[in-house]
């Protein structure tokens, strides 16, 4: 390529290749997730590269995005390539140890902040179950000063990336973190009873992996996308059990599937430990979530 005439040579030239070579492969934002590559190369952000089009583009930078190019035409997700994704402001750290948070998560953002500013509790205790990369403990520890979480996953590579994050965002000295499966983890924490338990837990169906798209199915950690029966059986043993680990008119809010509202409700309906049972909807009004309040006392 770099001997013929008709090589890109410019920052523009190698935008226009990118994207046409990103559109070929159908990939869905070719000319954002072109640009975002290059600005990444050349540690630049997108207007930068509108006002230096005509700049020429050095061999080192080239062979930088031509590894990056040819990760995203493999349809690796542009986050983990970049490793980063924005949540609710803030740019978290990423790797194939956690999922790719989506805004859609910021659901339970919402909610949680505005139940807690209702209330205005000069401490308040959080358990961020199933981690993953932090987005929902470490951005409640950042939105509201007075709540200490204790975050937790099974995946001792995904609690790695979420002290990462802590410690970036500033909010690490009001996060305890700890792995294990599900409550279990909480075995050598000292705080058992919770004000709030926010949680993703895995809800895709196991049988349905090959119809997912392959930027998910290829690149995100199954551990933290399937559970079996369907999909329920976490969100099942969650609403067991997750009861026992909040204080009196507690709360839990998780996110559950697409079609899969009815089944999470009576879940938690027929478990007999919880009251004011909502599901709660995006701002494009898909149920995203469900809302409980224990009746332990």
């Amino acid at each position: 390529m770099e001997s013929s005439p008709n090589a890109p040579q410019t920052l523009g030239e190698y935008l226009h290749w990118g994207i046409n070579l990103l559109r070929e492969r159908i990939i869905e934002t070719p000319q954002l997730d072109t640009e975002l590559l290059l600005a990444h190369v050349l540690d630049v952000d997108r207007p930068y590269l509108i006002c230096h089009t005509d700049d020429l583009l050095d061999p080192k930078s080239k062979i930088h995005f031509f590894e990056l190019l040819e990760r995203r035409l493999r349809y690796e997700p542009i986050a983990y390539i970049l490793e980063r994704r924005e949540f609710y402001g803030r740019n978290f750290h990423l790797n194939h140890d956690v999922l790719i948070p989506r805004p859609d998560s910021e659901t339970l953002i919402d909610f949680a902040l505005k139940k807690l500013k209702e209330n205005a509790p000069a401490s308040v205790d959080i358990l961020d179950l199933g981690t993953g990369s932090g987005v929902l403990g470490i951005t409640l520890a950042a939105e509201y000063e007075h709540a200490q979480v204790v975050a937790t996953d099974i995946s001792s590579g995904a609690v790695k990336v979420a002290q990462k994050n802590a410690q970036a965002l500033d909010v690490a000295e009001r996060i305890a973190f700890a792995q294990g499966d599900l409550f279990a983890a909480l075995e050598n924490i000292s705080t058992k009873k919770f004000d709030l338990i926010v949680t993703n837990p895995p809800y895709l169906n196991p049988k349905e992996k090959n119809a997912l798209q392959a930027d998910i199915r290829d690149f995100e950690p199954d551990v933290a996308l399937f559970s079996p029966k369907d999909g329920l059986a976490i969100i099942e043993k969650i609403a067991v059990q997750a009861s026992h680990y909040l204080k009196p008119h507690g709360i839990l809010l998780s996110e559950l599937g697409f079609e899969q509202e009815k089944e999470v409700f009576n879940l938690f309906a027929e478990c007999g430990d919880w009251t004011d049972i909502e599901i709660l909807h995006d701002l494009s009004q898909y149920p995203r979530a469900i809302k409980v309040v224990s009746k332990h006392v």
